[in-house]
Order: C-alpha cells, then sequence, then structure tokens
C-alpha cells in the first residue's frame, strides 16, 4: 500500500512529503502516527507508474540527485552533436500540426481495434515517419508538446506522447533514421492492447481494486495477439507492446526481465511511458511536474530503469524541460523557452510573474547564461495559473 493523502488534527504537521510514501508493515503507520499524524489514508499499489513514484517510509531525498542527473546529462565528447535544420519557431506550427494528427490517427486505429478491424498499418507508418521527420529538423520543437495532456482522451494524448519522447531519446541515442523510425511504431502502439479490455475497466472513474489490476495486466499479451494478425508489424513493435512494462531489476511483467533482457527500444518506451504517465493527472494521482518526474526516475535508474536510457533522457528533456514552470531568485515565475545542453541549469526563460505572483503586463524573454545575478530556485505547478503554454512559446 502507499499514503495518498495525510494530516494532523490541528494542521500543525506539515510533512515534507505527503503522497507516495510506501507502506511495508505497521510500524511504518507507527512511524508516521509518532510524528503527530492522526488521518492517513492509503491504497493498494495499482500499477507499476504509481509504485515507481513511490517513496519508502524514513527514505531521505538523496542530496545530489540532480547534480547527479546533471553530470549525467552532459554531452560527451564520443556523442554525436544535435544539428537542427530549421528554427525552433519555425518547426513548432508544423510540430503542432503533425501531433493533432498523429492523435486523430489513434484514436481511429484504436477504435478499428475495439470493433475488431484490422489496423491501418499503412497510415501509422506514415505519421510515425513525419514525427521522426520533425525531430530530425529540430529536436526540440515537437518534443516540446509532449508536455500537452489530455485527461478525457489520455489513452489516445500517452500513446503519442511516447511515440514523441521515444523518437527523440532515440535521436540522442546516435540510433539509425529507421532503427528511431523502428522505436517511434512500437512507441505509438504499446498500448493498442487496451482495446481489448472492457471500457468499464478503461474508463473507471476510481482506482482499480487487485481484480481489476491482474484483468489490466493482461493488455501487453492481448496487444501482441492484435498486433500479429495486423500487417507490416516488425518483431520490435511486438517486442514494445509485450515488455514495456518490464522493470530493470526484474520486477515487472509480463516476463519478469531483467537488464539487458529487455529489448534496448522497449527500455527506451518504458521510460518515456512512465514518464508521461507521472506528469499526466490521472484519476488516482495528481499531475507530477517534469522536474519531480526526472528527479523520481534518476532516483530508481539502476532500479526499475536502465541508467543509460534515463541519463538519455535527461539529455533529450533538460534539467529543466521546455514548458516548465520556475522560480527565480527574485521570487518572479518565469517559463522555460529553450537550453543549451552545455549549460542545462541556464536555460532560456520568459518572465511571465512579478515577486509578488501577479502577472507582468509585458513578458520578458532573459537568457540565464548572460545573466549571474539570475538562477532558478524551484519548480511551480502550472495548474495554480491556468495559462496555456502554446500561447507564449
Amino acid at each position: 500500500m502507499y499514503v495518498t493523502a495525510m494530516d494532523s488534527d490541528d494542521d500543525s504537521v506539515a510533512p515534507a512529503r505527503s503522497r507516495n510514501l510506501l507502506i511495508r508493515s505497521q510500524a511504518d503507520i507507527d512511524a508516521l502516527e509518532a510524528q503527530g499524524l492522526v488521518h492517513i489514508y492509503v491504497e493498494s499499489v495499482i500499477d507499476e507508474e504509481s509504485l515507481d513514484m513511490a517513496v519508502l517510509v524514513g527514505e531521505e531525498e538523496e542530496p545530489a540527485v540532480m547534480e547527479d542527473a546533471l553530470a549525467a546529462a552532459e554531452p560527451a565528447r564520443s556523442e554525436p552533436e544535435i544539428i537542427d535544420t530549421a528554427p525552433f519557431e519555425e518547426e513548432i506550427e508544423t510540430a503542432r500540426t503533425i501531433r493533432e494528427e498523429a492523435v486523430g490517427l489513434v484514436r481511429e486505429f484504436m477504435e478499428e481495434a475495439r470493433s475488431g478491424r484490422a489496423i491501418d498499418t499503412y497510415k501509422v507508418q506514415l505519421t510515425v515517419e513525419d514525427m521522426v521527420d520533425s525531430i530530425f529538423r529540430n529536436h526540440a520543437a515537437l518534443t516540446s508538446l509532449a508536455r500537452l495532456k489530455s485527461f478525457d482522451e489520455y489513452t489516445f494524448v500517452h500513446s503519442v506522447n511516447v511515440a514523441i519522447l521515444a523518437i527523440s531519446v532515440g535521436r540522442y541515442a546516435d540510433l539509425s533514421r529507421y532503427e528511431i523510425f523502428e522505436l517511434g511504431m512500437g512507441a505509438i502502439l504499446h498500448d493498442i492492447g487496451k482495446t481489448r479490455l472492457p471500457e468499464r475497466l478503461l474508463n473507471k472513474p476510481t482506482i482499480l481494486n487487485d481484480e481489476e489490476f491482474r484483468e489490466m495486466k493482461r493488455h501487453p499479451e492481448l496487444g501482441v495477439e492484435l498486433l500479429e494478425a495486423s500487417k507490416d508489424i516488425t518483431e520490435t513493435a511486438l517486442d514494445v507492446a509485450n515488455h514495456h512494462h518490464e522493470r530493470h531489476n526484474g520486477s515487472g511483467y509480463p516476463g519478469n526481465l531483467r537488464g539487458d533482457d529487455i529489448h534496448p527500444f522497449t527500455r527506451i518506451v518504458s521510460v518515456a511511458d512512465v514518464y508521461d504517465a507521472m506528469t499526466s493527472k490521472r484519476v488516482y494521482q495528481r499531475r507530477y511536474t517534469p522536474h519531480e518526474t526526472l528527479r523520481t526516475m534518476f532516483r530508481n535508474r539502476g532500479k526499475h530503469f536502465d541508467p543509460e536510457t534515463v541519463d538519455t533522457l535527461v539529455r533529450c528533456l533538460g534539467i529543466f524541460p521546455i514548458g516548465s514552470l520556475v522560480t527565480l531568485n527574485t521570487g518572479e515565475i518565469a517559463m522555460v523557452k529553450s537550453f543549451d545542453r552545455r549549460e542545462m541549469l541556464r536555460p532560456r526563460v520568459i518572465i511571465l510573474y512579478d515577486m509578488d505572483w501577479k502577472p507582468l503586463l509585458s513578458r520578458r524573454e532573459v537568457d540565464l547564461r548572460k545573466r549571474d545575478d539570475l538562477r532558478i530556485t524551484g519548480f511551480v505547478d502550472p495548474g495554480q495559473f491556468g495559462f496555456n503554454v502554446d500561447d507564449i512559446l
């Protein structure tokens, strides 16, 4: 079980971490009560993403987690330079169109699969090719759009976001263009097995019980059955569909595979899958900020996740991903617009709110590499402000 919320009678206790503490025994509950917490709300661990986010009671946050992530994100001398052929401002509109069309395509082929019709794999191939082309023109434009979420259309949008993230990580991993295309095909189809599950299960407005979760865990094998009946599906796509819930330490399903026994492309999709799930609002969890998510995933590298793949994800997204809301040492709030891979702690930002968190009439764009007096001090949940990042980028 893990904690979903906790509080004290007089609200005097304000624990640093009030959610996703993993409860292993009565002793853990006793330890929380000893801190003055009298109301402790728990739920069963209902999916792999929730388990990945769980923190052990009494476990201290590693003080150098993000410093280690920064070191891992430093471009190696042997790493190929990412050269874009189009500026971000030029590619972003094309990227938006590609993403919107991809979401529509996923909706279409999932409805086809649910009704028993064959998937039009040719259309899927064309869409994935468009996504790969966009990321080769500008690695940041389409990747930045993976931050866009939809609570009502989570399954469709999630499949597209996972494909975008996987393709982008593939480029940073120096895969060939065809390998990245194969990776993208596996990623966009990874959850196709969910179309064979009852809609009451997929649309349940509350968390799944143990029996329902066991049924949900059948979606990988159902996905393989469906894809094997479709044309032009590669072995790679089948592997991704079957094993994207495997974990580096062997704790995943369905095969309890570990380490190098998991296909490299499946490792990438697994990391992209969890990243997008954690940064999305779900029925049973709040939306985590990109920084919280990367920190949690980095802390679990070598446990749940392949270390090299997590390092590549950090290099791809940056310590402060594009579109993130951050606080500055002045108290102002800014949004990350872009970053230099060689100076990830000092991105280019757009200052949106003053030190009193009031909207600025005139937004200011600042390159933190050129401002020694300014630095990022933390993250802010964009849900507090309710503006559309797309209106700014």
